[in-house]
């Protein structure tokens, strides 16, 4: 990710956790949670032009470590 690959995706647990949440299930798989932000972002390239999906995947990180707080604001 350090690399700057645009298109690169990590799918590590808080990427999981976050497809997770989104899917209402307990658990899912590294290799699902990672094609999910690749589909998310190539739908949300439509209206963000500027997101990549490494960039989504930051954008989750970020979200996910702050626990869900309610002054977090997801912005492209």
């Amino acid at each position: 990710m350090l690399a700057g690959e645009e298109m690169a995706v990590k799918a590590d647990r808080m990427l999981c956790r976050f497809v997770a949440d989104a899917n209402d299930k307990q658990n899912i798989n590294p290799d699902h949670a990672r094609k999910a932000v690749l589909a998310a972002a190539d739908i949300l390239v439509k209206e963000f032009p500027n997101l990549t999906p490494r960039r989504l995947d930051y954008r989750i990180w970020s979200y996910q470590q702050k626990n869900h707080s309610p002054d977090c604001h997801l912005k492209f």
